[in-house]
Protein backbone atom coordinates (compact mmCIF):
# COMPACT_ATOMS: atom_id res chain seq x y z
CA UNK A 1 0.00 0.00 0.00
CA UNK A 2 1.27 3.11 -0.98
CA UNK A 3 0.06 7.12 -0.24
CA UNK A 4 1.63 9.64 -2.50
CA UNK A 5 1.13 13.36 -3.12
CA UNK A 6 2.92 15.53 -6.12
CA UNK A 7 2.41 19.38 -7.10
CA UNK A 8 3.65 21.95 -9.24
CA UNK A 9 3.69 25.84 -8.89
CA UNK A 10 4.92 26.42 -11.98
CA UNK A 11 8.33 26.94 -11.05
CA UNK A 12 8.97 23.80 -9.36
CA UNK A 13 8.00 20.07 -9.08
CA UNK A 14 7.81 17.24 -5.88
CA UNK A 15 6.38 14.06 -5.61
CA UNK A 16 6.22 12.35 -1.89
CA UNK A 17 5.56 8.69 -1.68
CA UNK A 18 4.85 6.62 1.50
CA UNK A 19 5.46 2.91 1.08
CA UNK A 20 3.13 1.08 4.17
CA UNK A 21 4.75 -2.28 2.97
CA UNK A 22 8.33 -1.69 2.72
CA UNK A 23 7.70 0.88 5.81
CA UNK A 24 10.36 3.65 4.16
CA UNK A 25 9.19 7.35 2.90
CA UNK A 26 10.49 8.79 0.25
CA UNK A 27 10.53 12.52 -1.87
CA UNK A 28 12.32 14.76 -3.87
CA UNK A 29 12.07 18.09 -5.50
CA UNK A 30 13.14 20.14 -8.80
CA UNK A 31 13.47 24.04 -8.77
CA UNK A 32 11.74 23.79 -12.33
CA UNK A 33 8.00 22.68 -13.56
CA UNK A 34 7.16 19.48 -14.08
CA UNK A 35 7.58 19.44 -17.86
CA UNK A 36 10.93 19.16 -16.75
CA UNK A 37 11.09 18.48 -13.33
CA UNK A 38 9.18 15.12 -13.29
CA UNK A 39 11.45 12.75 -15.15
CA UNK A 40 14.55 14.05 -12.74
CA UNK A 41 12.48 13.66 -9.69
CA UNK A 42 11.08 9.53 -10.72
CA UNK A 43 14.68 9.20 -11.61
CA UNK A 44 15.52 10.34 -8.16
CA UNK A 45 12.68 8.05 -6.30
CA UNK A 46 13.90 5.23 -8.56
CA UNK A 47 17.38 5.68 -7.20
CA UNK A 48 16.20 6.12 -3.66
CA UNK A 49 14.66 2.71 -4.00
CA UNK A 50 17.58 0.79 -5.52
CA UNK A 51 19.80 2.64 -2.83
CA UNK A 52 17.45 1.08 -0.09
CA UNK A 53 17.54 -2.27 -1.94
CA UNK A 54 21.54 -2.30 -1.44
CA UNK A 55 21.84 -0.50 1.67
CA UNK A 56 23.95 -2.39 3.47
CA UNK A 57 26.31 -2.07 0.75
CA UNK A 58 26.35 1.80 -0.16
CA UNK A 59 26.03 2.36 3.94
CA UNK A 60 26.19 -0.43 6.30
CA UNK A 61 29.42 0.18 7.33
CA UNK A 62 29.63 2.80 10.34
CA UNK A 63 33.73 3.15 10.27
CA UNK A 64 33.70 4.72 6.77
CA UNK A 65 33.56 8.30 6.05
CA UNK A 66 31.22 9.14 3.13
CA UNK A 67 31.09 12.21 0.49
CA UNK A 68 28.76 12.75 -1.94
CA UNK A 69 29.79 13.60 -5.62
CA UNK A 70 28.82 16.30 -7.84
CA UNK A 71 27.93 15.33 -11.55
CA UNK A 72 29.29 11.55 -11.34
CA UNK A 73 30.65 9.76 -13.70
CA UNK A 74 33.27 7.57 -14.68
CA UNK A 75 36.60 8.15 -16.69
CA UNK A 76 37.73 6.04 -19.47
CA UNK A 77 40.33 6.16 -21.99
CA UNK A 78 42.26 4.18 -24.83
CA UNK A 79 46.18 3.94 -23.84
CA UNK A 80 47.89 2.39 -26.94
CA UNK A 81 46.80 -0.21 -29.24
CA UNK A 82 45.19 -2.77 -26.78
CA UNK A 83 45.27 -1.75 -23.87
CA UNK A 84 42.74 0.44 -21.73
CA UNK A 85 41.91 2.14 -18.47
CA UNK A 86 38.86 2.92 -16.61
CA UNK A 87 38.59 4.83 -13.49
CA UNK A 88 35.67 5.29 -11.08
CA UNK A 89 34.44 6.54 -7.36
CA UNK A 90 33.63 4.97 -4.50
CA UNK A 91 31.10 6.80 -2.01
CA UNK A 92 34.29 7.11 0.59
CA UNK A 93 36.00 9.09 -2.27
CA UNK A 94 37.95 6.91 -2.99
CA UNK A 95 39.18 6.39 -6.85
CA UNK A 96 39.79 2.81 -8.09
CA UNK A 97 41.33 2.28 -11.61
CA UNK A 98 41.34 -0.62 -14.30
CA UNK A 99 43.19 -1.80 -17.00
CA UNK A 100 41.85 -3.64 -19.60
CA UNK A 101 43.09 -5.19 -22.92
CA UNK A 102 41.39 -5.24 -26.11
CA UNK A 103 41.10 -8.53 -27.82
CA UNK A 104 38.19 -10.33 -29.47
CA UNK A 105 34.58 -9.89 -28.36
CA UNK A 106 35.33 -7.10 -26.04
CA UNK A 107 38.01 -6.14 -23.08
CA UNK A 108 39.40 -8.45 -20.26
CA UNK A 109 39.30 -6.40 -17.21
CA UNK A 110 42.14 -6.58 -14.23
CA UNK A 111 41.13 -6.52 -10.61
CA UNK A 112 40.19 -3.29 -9.64
CA UNK A 113 43.18 -0.87 -7.91
CA UNK A 114 42.54 1.51 -5.30
CA UNK A 115 44.63 4.89 -5.34
CA UNK A 116 45.87 5.25 -1.74
CA UNK A 117 44.78 8.18 0.95
CA UNK A 118 42.92 10.36 -1.82
CA UNK A 119 39.31 11.59 -1.34
CA UNK A 120 37.32 13.03 -4.28
CA UNK A 121 33.81 15.05 -4.52
CA UNK A 122 33.25 14.58 -8.55
CA UNK A 123 33.19 12.64 -11.51
CA UNK A 124 36.33 11.91 -13.11
CA UNK A 125 38.37 12.38 -16.11
CA UNK A 126 41.35 11.02 -17.57
CA UNK A 127 43.58 10.69 -20.78
CA UNK A 128 46.45 9.33 -22.52
CA UNK A 129 49.18 9.27 -24.83
CA UNK A 130 49.37 7.42 -27.98
CA UNK A 131 51.66 5.03 -26.62
CA UNK A 132 50.16 3.90 -24.25
CA UNK A 133 53.07 5.36 -21.37
CA UNK A 134 51.37 8.35 -20.50
CA UNK A 135 48.10 8.32 -18.58
CA UNK A 136 46.31 11.03 -16.20
CA UNK A 137 43.33 10.77 -14.47
CA UNK A 138 42.03 14.22 -12.83
CA UNK A 139 38.76 14.89 -10.69
CA UNK A 140 37.97 17.47 -7.95
CA UNK A 141 39.21 17.26 -4.19
CA UNK A 142 37.50 18.24 -1.10
CA UNK A 143 38.99 21.83 -1.08
CA UNK A 144 37.26 22.14 -4.99
CA UNK A 145 40.42 22.30 -6.38
CA UNK A 146 41.29 19.97 -9.39
CA UNK A 147 43.92 17.00 -8.72
CA UNK A 148 45.42 14.62 -10.75
CA UNK A 149 47.52 11.88 -10.67
CA UNK A 150 49.96 10.21 -13.25
CA UNK A 151 52.15 7.76 -14.97
CA UNK A 152 55.02 7.67 -17.51
CA UNK A 153 55.15 4.10 -17.65
CA UNK A 154 51.85 2.49 -18.72
CA UNK A 155 50.13 2.74 -15.26
CA UNK A 156 52.68 0.43 -13.36
CA UNK A 157 54.16 3.56 -11.30
CA UNK A 158 51.67 6.12 -10.67
CA UNK A 159 52.82 9.78 -9.09
CA UNK A 160 50.68 12.38 -7.53
CA UNK A 161 48.13 13.69 -6.03
CA UNK A 162 49.15 17.24 -7.35
CA UNK A 163 46.80 20.14 -7.83
CA UNK A 164 46.26 22.05 -11.24
CA UNK A 165 46.54 25.72 -10.27
CA UNK A 166 44.40 27.30 -7.20
CA UNK A 167 41.05 27.83 -9.32
CA UNK A 168 38.14 26.62 -7.34
CA UNK A 169 34.94 24.79 -8.72
CA UNK A 170 31.85 23.86 -8.76
CA UNK A 171 31.75 20.29 -11.06
CA UNK A 172 34.85 17.88 -11.89
CA UNK A 173 36.84 18.26 -14.97
CA UNK A 174 37.34 17.14 -18.32
CA UNK A 175 41.08 16.24 -19.46
CA UNK A 176 42.69 16.17 -23.15
CA UNK A 177 46.06 14.88 -24.04
CA UNK A 178 48.04 15.03 -27.31
CA UNK A 179 49.16 11.98 -29.51
CA UNK A 180 52.46 12.00 -27.54
CA UNK A 181 51.45 12.82 -24.22
CA UNK A 182 53.40 16.30 -24.03
CA UNK A 183 50.23 18.75 -24.08
CA UNK A 184 47.62 18.71 -21.73
CA UNK A 185 44.21 20.38 -21.41
CA UNK A 186 41.74 20.73 -18.68
CA UNK A 187 38.90 22.38 -18.13
CA UNK A 188 35.77 22.69 -14.95
CA UNK A 189 33.14 24.95 -14.38
CA UNK A 190 34.17 27.73 -11.73
CA UNK A 191 32.06 29.21 -9.25
CA UNK A 192 30.65 31.86 -11.68
CA UNK A 193 29.29 28.43 -13.76
CA UNK A 194 31.95 29.82 -16.33
CA UNK A 195 34.21 26.75 -18.03
CA UNK A 196 37.84 27.15 -17.00
CA UNK A 197 40.69 25.88 -19.31
CA UNK A 198 44.21 25.28 -17.71
CA UNK A 199 46.95 23.95 -20.73
CA UNK A 200 50.36 21.90 -19.79
CA UNK A 201 53.00 21.99 -22.16
CA UNK A 202 55.65 19.69 -20.75
CA UNK A 203 53.28 16.64 -19.93
CA UNK A 204 51.64 18.14 -16.75
CA UNK A 205 54.86 19.40 -14.69
CA UNK A 206 53.70 22.83 -15.01
CA UNK A 207 49.97 24.17 -16.36
CA UNK A 208 48.83 28.03 -17.14
CA UNK A 209 46.36 30.09 -15.13
CA UNK A 210 43.14 28.93 -15.15
CA UNK A 211 41.24 31.37 -18.08
CA UNK A 212 37.83 31.60 -19.05
CA UNK A 213 36.25 30.14 -22.15
CA UNK A 214 33.82 32.90 -23.44
CA UNK A 215 31.16 34.03 -21.47
CA UNK A 216 28.67 31.25 -21.05
CA UNK A 217 27.49 29.89 -18.11
CA UNK A 218 26.80 26.25 -17.42
CA UNK A 219 25.11 23.41 -15.35
CA UNK A 220 26.89 20.51 -15.89
CA UNK A 221 30.72 19.64 -15.45
CA UNK A 222 32.70 19.94 -18.71
CA UNK A 223 33.72 17.67 -21.59
CA UNK A 224 36.64 17.92 -23.87
CA UNK A 225 38.09 16.02 -26.67
CA UNK A 226 41.24 17.33 -29.14
CA UNK A 227 43.07 15.81 -32.02
CA UNK A 228 46.30 13.78 -32.26
CA UNK A 229 48.40 16.27 -33.67
CA UNK A 230 49.67 17.83 -30.63
CA UNK A 231 46.24 19.02 -29.45
CA UNK A 232 45.42 21.61 -32.28
CA UNK A 233 41.79 21.07 -32.36
CA UNK A 234 40.27 21.37 -29.22
CA UNK A 235 36.71 20.74 -28.79
CA UNK A 236 34.71 21.82 -25.24
CA UNK A 237 31.34 20.99 -24.29
CA UNK A 238 28.88 22.03 -21.42
CA UNK A 239 25.14 21.84 -20.57
CA UNK A 240 23.18 25.43 -20.22
CA UNK A 241 20.86 26.96 -18.19
CA UNK A 242 18.46 25.71 -21.05
CA UNK A 243 19.61 22.19 -20.29
CA UNK A 244 20.53 22.05 -24.21
CA UNK A 245 24.29 21.33 -25.18
CA UNK A 246 26.54 24.50 -26.33
CA UNK A 247 29.80 23.94 -27.52
CA UNK A 248 33.08 26.00 -28.58
CA UNK A 249 35.98 25.18 -30.42
CA UNK A 250 39.68 26.34 -30.66
CA UNK A 251 42.31 25.37 -33.38
CA UNK A 252 45.37 26.77 -32.20
CA UNK A 253 45.59 24.16 -29.24
CA UNK A 254 43.56 26.14 -27.09
CA UNK A 255 44.76 29.44 -26.55
CA UNK A 256 41.89 31.46 -28.64
CA UNK A 257 38.51 30.14 -29.00
CA UNK A 258 35.16 31.31 -30.69
CA UNK A 259 33.64 34.35 -29.77
CA UNK A 260 30.22 32.56 -28.85
CA UNK A 261 29.46 28.93 -27.77
CA UNK A 262 26.73 27.40 -30.14
CA UNK A 263 23.89 24.97 -28.92
CA UNK A 264 23.79 21.21 -30.53
CA UNK A 265 20.17 20.91 -32.14
CA UNK A 266 17.05 20.75 -29.31
CA UNK A 267 17.50 17.90 -27.00
CA UNK A 268 17.34 18.80 -22.75
CA UNK A 269 19.78 16.47 -20.46
CA UNK A 270 19.78 15.72 -17.46
CA UNK A 271 23.76 15.14 -17.19
CA UNK A 272 27.45 16.55 -18.22
CA UNK A 273 28.17 15.61 -21.60
CA UNK A 274 30.86 13.03 -22.92
CA UNK A 275 32.92 13.58 -26.37
CA UNK A 276 35.75 11.70 -28.18
CA UNK A 277 37.07 12.96 -31.69
CA UNK A 278 39.29 11.18 -34.64
CA UNK A 279 43.34 11.65 -34.75
CA UNK A 280 42.24 14.02 -37.09
CA UNK A 281 39.87 16.21 -35.23
CA UNK A 282 37.67 15.56 -37.81
CA UNK A 283 34.61 12.83 -36.54
CA UNK A 284 33.07 14.14 -33.57
CA UNK A 285 31.18 12.41 -31.04
CA UNK A 286 29.25 14.13 -27.87
CA UNK A 287 26.98 11.53 -25.90
CA UNK A 288 24.67 13.10 -23.02
CA UNK A 289 21.82 11.23 -20.43
CA UNK A 290 18.42 12.66 -22.17
CA UNK A 291 15.25 13.45 -19.65
CA UNK A 292 14.22 9.61 -19.85
CA UNK A 293 17.78 8.59 -18.26
CA UNK A 294 18.90 6.90 -21.26
CA UNK A 295 21.68 7.99 -23.87
CA UNK A 296 21.78 10.01 -26.74
CA UNK A 297 24.31 10.44 -29.42
CA UNK A 298 24.99 13.28 -31.71
CA UNK A 299 27.97 13.98 -34.17
CA UNK A 300 30.30 15.92 -36.54
CA UNK A 301 32.42 14.99 -39.61
CA UNK A 302 33.76 18.22 -40.04
CA UNK A 303 35.22 19.04 -36.57
CA UNK A 304 31.85 20.51 -35.59
CA UNK A 305 31.10 22.53 -38.17
CA UNK A 306 27.69 20.69 -38.91
CA UNK A 307 26.12 18.58 -36.72
CA UNK A 308 23.33 15.55 -37.07
CA UNK A 309 20.06 17.73 -37.33
CA UNK A 310 18.13 15.38 -34.73
CA UNK A 311 20.50 13.40 -31.35
CA UNK A 312 19.89 9.59 -31.73
CA UNK A 313 19.07 7.25 -28.78
CA UNK A 314 21.37 4.64 -27.54
CA UNK A 315 19.57 1.93 -27.41
CA UNK A 316 17.81 0.51 -23.71
CA UNK A 317 19.96 1.52 -20.97
CA UNK A 318 18.36 4.09 -18.00
CA UNK A 319 21.85 5.48 -15.81
CA UNK A 320 22.38 7.21 -12.86
CA UNK A 321 25.70 9.27 -13.97
CA UNK A 322 26.65 11.24 -16.82
CA UNK A 323 28.59 8.99 -19.28
CA UNK A 324 32.28 8.61 -21.03
CA UNK A 325 33.15 8.09 -24.07
CA UNK A 326 36.57 7.65 -26.16
CA UNK A 327 36.98 5.93 -29.48
CA UNK A 328 39.43 4.72 -32.26
CA UNK A 329 42.00 6.95 -33.86
CA UNK A 330 40.21 6.77 -36.88
CA UNK A 331 36.81 7.42 -35.30
CA UNK A 332 34.91 4.77 -36.37
CA UNK A 333 34.32 3.05 -33.08
CA UNK A 334 33.04 4.54 -29.83
CA UNK A 335 33.17 3.00 -26.72
CA UNK A 336 30.76 4.18 -23.84
CA UNK A 337 30.57 3.52 -19.75
CA UNK A 338 28.08 4.87 -17.50
CA UNK A 339 26.80 4.30 -13.75
CA UNK A 340 23.69 2.07 -14.14
CA UNK A 341 20.70 2.45 -11.53
CA UNK A 342 22.17 -0.46 -9.60
CA UNK A 343 24.92 1.40 -8.99
CA UNK A 344 27.48 -0.72 -11.14
CA UNK A 345 29.14 0.32 -14.53
CA UNK A 346 28.12 -0.72 -17.68
CA UNK A 347 29.74 -0.15 -20.97
CA UNK A 348 28.50 -0.10 -24.90
CA UNK A 349 30.26 0.02 -28.17
CA UNK A 350 29.26 1.87 -31.47
CA UNK A 351 30.10 0.89 -34.84
CA UNK A 352 30.15 4.11 -36.69
CA UNK A 353 29.78 2.94 -40.02
CA UNK A 354 27.37 0.46 -39.25
CA UNK A 355 25.97 2.75 -37.20
CA UNK A 356 25.16 -0.52 -34.47
CA UNK A 357 25.41 -0.42 -31.08
CA UNK A 358 26.48 -4.29 -29.34
CA UNK A 359 24.14 -3.40 -26.17
CA UNK A 360 24.93 -2.68 -22.57
CA UNK A 361 27.17 -5.05 -20.96
CA UNK A 362 28.10 -4.63 -17.34
CA UNK A 363 31.90 -4.25 -15.94
CA UNK A 364 32.38 -6.26 -12.88
CA UNK A 365 30.16 -6.25 -9.75
CA UNK A 366 31.80 -3.20 -7.46
CA UNK A 367 29.37 -0.40 -6.52
CA UNK A 368 30.16 3.28 -7.33
CA UNK A 369 28.29 6.13 -6.09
Amino acid sequence: TEIAHNGDNGVSYAHVVVSLSQKIAYGAMSNVNSTFGAPAVTQMHEIMLSMHARWNDLFGDPSLQLWECAHPMPAFTFAGPDKVWLFARRHTGAVVRQRGTAGFGGFSWETPVLFPSAVFTSGLAAAASSDGQRIMVTARGTDNRIWRASSTDGGAVWQGWNPIGAGTFLTGPALTMSSDGIQLFACATGMDRKIYRSRSLNGGESWTNWEAIGQGVFTSAPAAAASGDHGQIVHVFGRGTDHRIWRNRSTDTGFDWQAHWKPIGNGVFTSSPAAAVSTDGAKVHVLGRGTDRGLWRNSSVNSGDAWLPNWEAVPSGTFTSAPTLDGTGDGNHLFAFAIGTDFRIYKNHFDVAGKDWDGWQQVGSDLYL
